[in-house]
């Protein structure tokens, strides 16, 4: 499992190591160097998605892993791939007295792949099935359902262009409820069986961007470690209720407002770690409001 995983790290390492576009404004590209180093005066050529030369540019700014390029040719929106020519010794004209972390702050377009944290109200649908018996040695799977609302923070960083690693922080109610036949919960005194549990939830995601918009979509999958702060409940043990691992698909959409500000919504689908007697997942509903740094 582990080699497994090195080997993704590798791959993902490799993808990122490349030249890509940020942000397009006026003639001025705003790149982000990832590993390569640019210098002044430096050339770029921009392709489309078919590999046929768009545009010509100069870099005229760079500093940390982000540069400027001002295109001396053609035109670009922000698709295409950049192929790194031959350094050079031209200086920046005065007009592009502007670093490269500026450029992307006074620019009125979203900022894509900045860093963004967010604050989300969460909908839950609860189901969880538990395997009950009474005194007569009676067993049957009891169903529970319910719903929740709880909220969380979240805060996404980028790797590069289209990879990003997201860190979850929030709280997260579990309730269901379900009847059985028998007298079997409430310890073997009723029909009705509860699960009430009160969750603080910690994960972590890797999502990977699907589109260049500002309804920027994106999928990923990644879990959680969730403890419960607060329990109740007819149809577990108390002393079973602890700490548990989830598993976790998302997809979603960043809605871009501003170059500064966003509405994330997106749907995610939990399993909880199974046992021998109970299984459990949540669908969780998140919407709120975030910002871009």
């Amino acid at each position: 499992m582990s080699k497994t995983f090195f080997i993704i790290f590798l791959f993902f390492a490799q993808l990122a190591y490349a030249v890509s576009i940020l942000q397009v404004k006026n003639n001025r590209v705003l790149l982000s160097m990832d590993g390569e180093k640019l210098e002044v005066g430096q050339s770029v050529t921009l392709n489309d998605t078919d590999g046929k030369e768009v545009a010509k540019a100069i870099i005229t700014q760079a500093k940390g892993e982000k540069a400027i390029a001002t295109i001396k040719s053609g035109k670009a929106d922000g698709s295409e791939t950049v192929v790194v020519g031959n350094g050079g010794t031209s200086t920046p004209v005065a007009e592009e007295e502007i670093s490269p972390d500026s450029y992307a702050k006074k620019s009125k377009n979203p900022r894509l792949n900045g860093k963004k944290l967010a604050v989300v109200l969460t909908a839950s649908i609860n189901n969880m099935s538990t395997k009950q018996s009474d005194l007569a040695l009676n067993i049957e799977d009891v169903k529970l359902a319910g719903t929740g609302i709880g909220i969380a923070a979240t805060m996404d960083y980028p790797l590069n262009t289209w990879l990003i690693l997201r860190g979850t922080l929030g709280y997260e109610p579990f309730v269901a409820s379900g009847s059985g036949n028998f007298l079997i919960c409430d310890s073997k005194t009723s029909r009705d069986c509860t699960v009430n549990i009160n969750y603080l939830s910690a994960g972590g995601f890797a999502r990977v961007n699907l589109t260049k918009s500002k309804f920027q979509l994106w999928a990923g999958a990644g879990g959680s470690a969730k403890f419960p702060i607060s329990k109740s409940s007819t149809a577990l043990v108390d002393s079973d209720i602890k700490l548990t691992i989830t598993f976790a698909a998302a997809g979603g959409a960043d809605w871009f407002i501003s170059n500064s500000s966003f509405v994330p919504l997106n749907l995610e689908f939990q399993m909880f770690q199974p046992s021998d007697t109970v299984t459990a997942n949540q669908i969780l509903l998140r919407g709120g409001y975030g910002w871009v740094f």
